[in-house]
């Protein structure tokens, strides 16, 4: 492009409309065959989606039942009760409605499930195929970039965790891409207006994708500043199409925000409400999910950087971006044009917004912003391609907007190359494609991302809550709550990922229900909890177990085993140890005001008293008195601390501890995973003992690390207390402020829930048996893999 060619100095004045086009003989056809390519490129990206989709009865991810139900809602289905779900209009309306009526079409979610995401990839399909015809020029590279956004494994990868309204999103993302590069080559009051009113469309779509699409605003309108002075662009901000553009987007953000507030609706607050996600699902995580689904290499290993070289590595990116546009303009502008600036903005958008994020310690999701790259980087190459074809033939550069007349639909020109070179080429790069990324990562994403559910079996247990006459909600697992509301239209509690919950009642409702799976009672300041099952029949006693939040991560450390509590007694016939093992269950006794807990266990010998309180900042008191019975004296008490019981999956024990003996107590250190980050976290936990130990131990019993310290009481000693003194540093839950005390009973009633579903395997064996202690649950259902307990 040549000086003349850059709209800034030429383009009529905006009072002046365009002269009607004259009759152009060099004006291509309608591309049929080009346009009957793309359809064929996007009909086969949908074939194979739903060809592995068909793999399994129920499509995978467990976020389209979430989709499904709010979609129902919209069409007067129903949803399941709201202390479970929430309000089922707390997202960006614009896609439901289609979900909703798919349903009402179907009659059943998982049909729905697998019509969707064929349905929005063909959506996402033809507003590519529309931004290829407006912004390249070769006609093989306009099938080739559609079909490389199409079969993106990145972008296919969404449709298999069940991203709908993103990816739904990204159709307006892609029309703005076009109105914008109108707008800025022509500068009609009506490209100003549709800029106001695609905007608009994607603030109904997605929270997310409407701060990128207003980024690359911004940032279009930095590099237009830069390449094309300010003159310009201040030309073009006094379009008063713009105007009424902005007015009309104004109009739609305050409508809906009055909607809501009159509603008393509360949508997710992504920006401030889990500050825990910015450690945990950090920016240095940002190229993650390539390793699963890469755009356009083999899948290979993850890649985890730390958030400062991200932070530095897309500040890079960005700046080379920038620097190559305005050296390009400033010393060779025949090779770059309006569609450069343009793509070259969405790439930065995509670039800078998670790095402001991150310097502004704002919590989000920082591995989603992947998914912003493929298609403007897709296309930043393509024009670069398609620059290279224009100056290798004798086609002229693109026309600016400074002409009269209105621009040509489709292309302007075809250059003239080898147009069957060019296709065949784009052919064997669309076969590389699909055969080394797009078809591994549709199969991988099939079975990552089919979670618990992704089985008949699965589909039979649902069916069996559907149909079942006893109202009541269902306690169950995080892959499989989502297609249990939609299946049954039951609430749901499961104990979901925290760090990826941004609302504040879901938070408090997966740490609770975690207390529900696993302990009768816990009392927590929301840096540590003591919780409490004082009973030898399950694996799951805690007596009680000390556990801390590490950025909201429940991490249990270490419980009091009674099995392993001794006490030694003197009287007429000797000196005998008596086990916890043969003392029976304890008689347990909790404040549901202050949280403090005791458990009373009562010998012919002794009675024996263990009582917990929670402190501030990590910390708790564990007080163990025992009083010899008349006639008895005390010689000595053990008391055994050992790890959380392993294998259970939903207690997410740590996966080692290390226990080394201090002279007034120990230094027990938790290693496990903290949420999603690759590297295990190292939680240490002092505790100190009064009066100190005369001898400690550290052994395996049966299997998990046993620490065993023993108290010598004083000759004929009729009672003896120890205490011990727990301590973590640097926990906390920042998400939330959870309850003083977490009644599992409580918890049950509130929701009104009646029925556990897990899984049948080991791993969830010991809460079922929990369940069925405890609470007088009862297997009303089961097949070889899933079972179904009512209370």
């Amino acid at each position: 492009m040549t000086e003349a060619d850059i709209p800034a100095a030429q383009a009529p004045p905006e009072a002046t409309p365009p002269a009607p086009a004259a009759a152009d003989e060099s004006r291509e056809p309608f591309p049929w065959f080009r346009l009957l390519l793309m359809f064929s490129v996007i009909a086969g990206a949908v074939a194979l989606l739903e060809v592995v989709y068909a793999q399994a009865p129920v499509p995978p991810g467990v976020d389209p039942g979430d989709w499904i139900t709010r979609g129902g809602a919209y069409v007067g289905l129903g949803a399941p009760p709201v202390d479970s779900f929430g309000s089922a209009y707390i997202y960006p309306p614009l896609v439901f409605p289609m979900l909703g009526g798919l349903l009402l079409l179907f009659g059943s979610p998982v049909s729905t499930g697998f019509v969707a995401g064929g349905l929005i990839l063909v959506l996402f399909g033809l507003s590519v195929a529309y931004l290829a015809f407006r912004f390249v020029r070769f006609g093989p590279l306009q099938v080739g970039f559609v079909g490389a956004c199409v079969f993106s494994g990145t972008l296919l990868y969404m449709l298999f965790w069940g991203a709908y309204p993103n990816f739904f999103a990204f159709v307006f993302l892609n029309l703005l891409f076009v109105v914008l590069f109108a707008f800025y080559r022509f500068g009609l009051p009506r490209d100003g207006f549709f800029l106001g009113a695609v905007l608009a469309l994607l603030y109904l779509a997605h929270s997310l994708t409407f701060a990128l699409g207003l980024a690359t605003v911004a940032a279009t309108a930095l590099l237009l500043l830069l390449l094309d002075g300010p003159k310009f662009l201040l030309r073009r901000l006094m379009n008063r199409g713009l105007w009424v553009g902005a007015a009309l987007l104004a109009a739609v953000v305050g409508a809906y925000s009055l909607s809501l507030r009159v509603t008393n609706v509360t949508p997710p607050n992504y920006l401030g409400a889990n500050p825990a996600a910015l450690t945990i699902d950090n920016i240095g995580q940002l190229f993650v999910p390539l390793s699963t689904g890469p755009a356009f290499l083999p899948p290979g290993s993850a890649v985890y950087l730390s958030p400062t070289a991200m932070i530095a590595l897309l500040l890079g990116c960005g700046g080379l971006l920038v620097l190559a546009l305005v050296l390009a303009r400033r010393f060779r502008p025949g090779w770059t044009d309006a569609r450069f600036t343009v793509a070259g903005g969405a790439v930065l958008a995509a670039l800078l917004v998670p790095v402001g994020g991150a310097l502004a310690h704002v919590g989000t999701d920082y591995p989603r912003f992947l998914y912003f790259l493929p298609v403007p980087v897709t296309l930043l190459i393509v024009l670069t391609l398609d620059k290279l074809v224009e100056r290798w033939s004798d086609a002229p550069p693109l026309s600016s907007g400074s002409e009269v007349g209105t621009p040509v639909r489709w292309t302007v020109e075809t250059p003239k190359a080898g147009v069957a070179v060019g296709y065949f080429a784009v052919a064997a790069v669309l076969v590389l494609l699909v055969s080394n990324v797009s078809i591994p990562a549709s199969l991988n994403g099939e079975r990552v991302d089919s979670g618990t559910t992704h089985s008949a079996d699965f589909l039979g247990a649902a069916q069996w809550l559907a149909q079942s006459p006893t109202p009541g909600s269902v306690l169950t697992l995080q892959g499989t709550a989502r297609w249990v509301q939609a299946l049954t239209h039951r609430g749901t509690f499961d104990i979901g990922p925290t760090w990826l919950d941004f609302e504040p009642w879901q938070i408090v409702n997966s740490q609770a229900a975690y207390w529900a799976l696993n302990s009768r009672y816990a009392a927590t300041d929301g840096s540590a909890t003591l919780s409490y099952t004082p009973t030898n029949t399950t694996v799951l006693n805690q007596a009680p177990m000390y556990s801390v939040y590490v950025d909201g991560v429940i991490f249990p450390i270490a419980r009091i085993l009674p099995g392993a509590l001794a006490v030694s007694v003197v009287d007429v016939n000797g000196t005998r140890t008596i086990s916890g093992s043969t003392w029976g269950p304890g008689a347990l006794s909790f404040d549901p005001i202050t949280g403090a807990g005791s458990i009373v266990y009562t010998t012919p010998w002794f009675v024996t008293t263990v009582a917990g309180t929670v402190g501030p900042g990590g910390g708790a008191w564990i007080n163990m008195s025992v009083a010899a019975a008349p006639g008895e004296s005390l010689s000595a008490v053990s008391v055994s601390l050992a790890s959380p019981p392993a294998g259970v999956a939903l207690l997410h024990a740590p996966s080692s501890e290390n226990v080394s003996v201090t002279p007034s107590g120990f230094l027990w250190s938790s290693t496990g995973s903290l949420g999603q980050l690759p590297n295990p976290a190292t939680i240490l936990t002092t505790g100190s003992f009064s009066p100190s130990p005369s001898s400690s131990s550290v052994s395996l019993f049966p299997v998990n690390e046993t620490l065993t310290s023993t108290f010598a009481a004083a000759s004929g000693s009729h009672s003896l207390n120890v205490s011990l003194l727990l301590t973590t540093p640097g926990t906390g839950d920042p998400g939330v402020n959870l309850p003083r005390v977490l009644d599992t009973n409580t918890f049950l009633v509130e929701h009104d829930i009646h029925f556990l579903l897990l899984s049948a395997g080991a791993p969830y064996a010991p809460n079922i048996e929990f369940f069925q202690t405890i609470f007088g649950y009862t297997t009303v259902y089961q097949n070889p893999t899933w079972q179904v307990l009512e209370d």
